[in-house]
């Protein structure tokens, strides 16, 4: 999963010789979250001298294969739309400080137990530093640290929901190209939209964008 975001990627100022190989290294371990592949992520982990901790909990610490393997799979099905995005890279061939930030909708209420549909959960957002020990290109110590972080409101959905609402719609309009310069300078947005009257705001609302 890599959705488009606004932030910039942080890497060590100065290039020295193991940057490429640890920049390469992270990427495949990334691509397997994303892909919620378990047993690809499981590879990157030494078979016999490895460790986990995550330190936002207190009872996932000194985890072995097992249990971070199950602590994976529930995590991979417990989730809607799991996208997690590099924030920072630092380190050297045995240890990398990652920092990274993830979105996602809960498929399980944490009040109730039950199973959420994508529509029904709320985005939550989560940014946190994982620090991994490598030995031989495995890990033999991962430490977590994660916290809980407000959501953005998209300014799309904002209008969306206001306009819903009200429940004042005007059909569906032609592609356009609009140069959205305050949610990311620079960046162009190619998007199908249907114009929406807002009362009082006077203002034309598009729903669906796809970033190029």
């Amino acid at each position: 999963m890599t959705p488009h975001h606004s932030h910039t990627l942080h890497t060590q100022q100065k290039r020295h010789s193991d940057h490429d190989h640890i920049m390469k290294r992270l990427d495949g371990y990334i691509k397997a979250y994303r892909k919620g592949d378990t047993e690809a992520i499981m590879k990157f982990y030494h078979p016999d001298n490895f460790v986990y901790s995550d330190f936002s909990t207190n009872d996932r610490h000194l985890m072995g294969h097992e249990e971070v393997a199950s602590h994976y799979k529930h995590t991979f099905s417990d989730f809607h739309d799991l996208k997690i995005q590099t924030l920072s890279v630092h380190g050297h061939k045995d240890f990398t400080a990652w920092e990274w930030e993830i979105l996602c909708k809960p498929a399980i209420s944490p009040e109730t137990g039950k199973r959420l549909k994508k529509e029904e959960a709320e985005s939550k957002k989560l940014v946190g530093c994982t620090l991994m020990w490598w030995e031989d290109d495995k890990i033999v110590r991962n430490h977590d640290y994660v916290q809980p972080k407000e959501v953005e409101e998209d300014v799309f959905d904002v209008l969306f929901n206001r306009a819903a609402k009200r429940k004042v719609w005007y059909g569906e309009a032609n592609l356009n190209l609009l140069k959205c310069s305050d949610l990311q300078p620079g960046a162009y947005f190619f998007m199908q939209y249907s114009l929406v009257k807002i009362i009082n705001d006077s203002l034309l609302y598009t729903r669906s964008m796809t970033c190029f």
